[in-house]
């Protein structure tokens, strides 16, 4: 009865238990054990003595129970509490339902529920899990809470465990009751967090970088577990049958390909590409292709905002970019989007920082090919010492971030422009006429 009077006073609290003996002794019930057969009394014959009470001569008891009965009055109108407990457990799952009981009284049924099930399920050492959902709306009230921390800390000793389940973590981290929980639970499954508090999440769970942007960047099903300390990647894949159960979202399209299939799900419509991955390391990332989340991850650790044009004319896009190098971000974006247009055809590509070509690939044929990536107009002997690298490739050629150096680098070996260095490179893939080096 405390968790419907939550936020009691001492006397409040004396009265209660003064009122609790006196309905259970109209009925029978005693301290002694064989009085404990008889059925015991209602919400309704409780509250009638609550307000008995209210008339008490004392004037400290005549206003504790005036103010129990103000917080008990608007359970009266619950017909679950006003009637013998006929619960059965013989089934291999028993769920209560209690999304029709009003929003204020939530926490209040679930304690009593859990309380009624503690008592039964401790009777015998079968194996019992109990699961508890939407477990916030106990942690915030101080007395049902301090029962859950008994609750947990026992339940071990009858072979029974508890999954507690909580949408916001927020609500796990921040209080006594949430420490104690946490402390006593060696299982943890902790799906897709808001980035306000990812930093305490981390924290508190040991994850390492690749955990922590796992869930801040985790699709439907994606987690990670935590066993006995010990934290891992998870996919959670439903089956169709659990899908119907679970949820009515059918236009989520990461759930689509659990439904039903189509009518001849041997014919393919169409080829849907994977989505990239998220990642800090891809050290130049289009602004467009990130979430908020992403943007705010990318700005607090090195990067930032640059406007260029790629493979493209025109003013370009906004690319989120960590150069860590010597050159221009001009040069750093074109250097990195040339390697990536390689990785579409092959894995074997390097770039790098050395005296060695910008970037180096080995063709469709075999051939180890080089790229040199400038900006401006270098001097006719610093071009003479690129050239003796560039020769001992089998093919290699130039690329100029800006149009007009063309004509500067072309007397000296073939060069092409942003706009049209990614059908050079296609060349060397896939068959096709030789792409010729005017735009």
């Amino acid at each position: 009865m405390y968790a419907l009077t939550d936020d009691i006073s001492p006397m409040q609290k004396n009265l209660l238990d003064m009122a609790f003996n006196r309905v259970y002794a109209k009925t029978g019930i005693t301290p002694e054990e064989n009085t404990w057969g008889n059925a015991p009394p209602t919400f309704k014959e409780f509250y009638a003595e609550i307000e008995s009470l209210c008339s008490d001569e004392n004037h400290l008891n005549h206003s504790a129970a005036q103010a129990i009965s103000s917080k008990l009055q608007h359970y009266l109108e619950m017909n679950y509490l006003n009637g013998q407990t006929n619960i059965s457990y013989g089934g291999d799952m028993v769920s209560f339902d209690i999304s029709e009981v009003p929003d204020k009284a939530k926490p209040a049924i679930m304690y009593l529920l859990l309380e009624r099930l503690n008592q039964s399920l401790r009777k015998d050492k079968e194996r019992k899990v109990v699961i508890v959902d939407e477990a916030w709306l106990l942690l915030q009230h101080p007395h049902a809470a301090e029962r859950i921390f008994e609750t947990l800390k026992t339940s071990k000793h009858f072979n029974l465990s508890y999954a507690i389940v909580i949408g916001e973590l927020y609500d796990l981290m921040y209080g006594e009751a949430g420490d104690t929980i946490l402390e006593n639970t060696s299982w943890r499954l902790i799906f897709n967090q808001d980035k306000k508090i990812m930093d305490e999440v981390a924290k508190t769970f040991k994850l390492d970088y690749s955990q922590t942007m796992r869930l801040l960047d985790a699709h439907y099903g994606e987690a990670v577990l935590t066993v006995y300390g010990n934290n891992m990647p998870l996919n959670v894949i439903a089956a169709p049958q659990e899908i119907e159960l679970a949820t009515n979202k059918t236009d989520i399209p990461r759930l689509q390909r659990w439904h039903k299939p189509a009518k001849k799900p041997e014919v393919i419509v169409e080829q849907v590409e994977p989505a990239k991955r998220f990642s800090i390391d891809n050290a130049v990332q289009l602004k467009n292709e990130l979430t908020p989340g992403q943007i705010d991850i990318l700005l607090r650790n090195g990067f930032h905002e640059v406007r260029d044009p790629g493979f493209i004319k025109g003013p370009g896009s906004i690319y989120l970019v960590k150069n860590m190098t010597g050159e221009t971000d001009q040069h750093f974006i074109l250097w990195n989007l040339i390697k990536e247009e390689i990785k579409g055809y092959t894995d074997n590509v390097t770039h790098n920082l050395t005296k060695e070509p910008d970037v180096v690939f080995t063709s469709k044929d075999g051939r180890r090919v080089g790229i040199e990536v400038e900006r401006g107009r270098k001097s006719e002997l610093e071009i003479g010492r690129k050239l003796e690298v560039l020769e001992r490739y089998d093919d290699w050629f130039i690329v100029v971030i800006n149009r007009e150096d063309k004509d500067h680098y072309q007397k000296h070996g073939p060069t092409f422009t942003r706009v049209t260095v990614q059908e050079k490179i296609k060349s060397y893939f896939i068959e096709s006429e030789p792409p010729s080096q005017p735009e």
